[in-house]
């Protein structure tokens, strides 16, 4: 639901609503987040040469997989790009966010939404 309001009030597509307003702020050049992967080549041909296996360590070949509900995608990257993500979040004060225009939409984003009493 969220990515379909993104879409209606952006007039843009989710995926590319979320590159141009996350990935390239943020320099996450090696993220894709279309379900096929088409949104970042790099990413598509590393992620068709990722193998899997089981506990055993017997191959499965392959493993591509991906979500098919629209606009859900399945942000898929490498930890540098995670780690420049996250550290959005992490602004200082001071500091001006590369992904929120004003410091309160940060701040609202990162606190709490429900307290549960502690016993």
């Amino acid at each position: 639901m969220a990515g379909y309001i993104v879409e209606c009030v952006s007039g843009q597509s989710f995926n590319d609503y979320v590159h141009e307003h996350i990935f390239e702020p943020l320099g996450m050049e090696h993220t894709a987040l279309n379900a096929t992967l088409s949104d970042n080549e790099w990413v598509a041909e590393k992620r068709g040469k990722e193998k899997c296996y089981t506990t055993k360590n017997e191959s499965l070949g392959t493993c591509l997989y991906y979500l098919s509900l629209y606009p859900a995608g399945i942000a898929t990257g490498t930890i540098n790009d995670f780690i420049k993500f996250g550290q959005a979040f992490l602004t200082a004060e001071e500091e001006k966010s590369l992904l929120f225009e004003k410091r309160e939409t940060l701040d609202e984003m990162i606190s709490p939404s429900l307290f549960l009493p502690m016993e």
